[in-house]
């Protein structure tokens, strides 16, 4: 990984965060991910997501079964 990137995701993901909450007034933010993409994971805790009581989907891509966890950040406020 670039060093000169290091934490651009999570500073990204904020951003996006806040502009959810407060442009599109969403009290809930609701995002899937591969399983094994934890880097995205780790971003995504960082940030305040937690894996949904969701079962896990299974996507068939070539001859791979990628599973797709859902995760959540709740508490999202609108304009204070």
């Amino acid at each position: 990984m670039n060093e000169g990137a290091k934490g651009l995701g999570t500073a990204l993901m904020n951003i996006l965060v806040d502009f959810v909450c407060r442009e599109l007034n969403k009290e809930k933010i609701i995002l899937n991910v591969f399983s094994w993409n934890i880097g995205a994971i780790k971003c995504y805790e960082k940030v305040g997501f937690v894996q949904t009581n969701k079962p896990i989907e299974v996507m068939k891509v070539g001859n791979e079964e990628w599973e797709i966890m859902e995760m959540a950040k709740n508490g999202v406020t609108g304009r204070n």
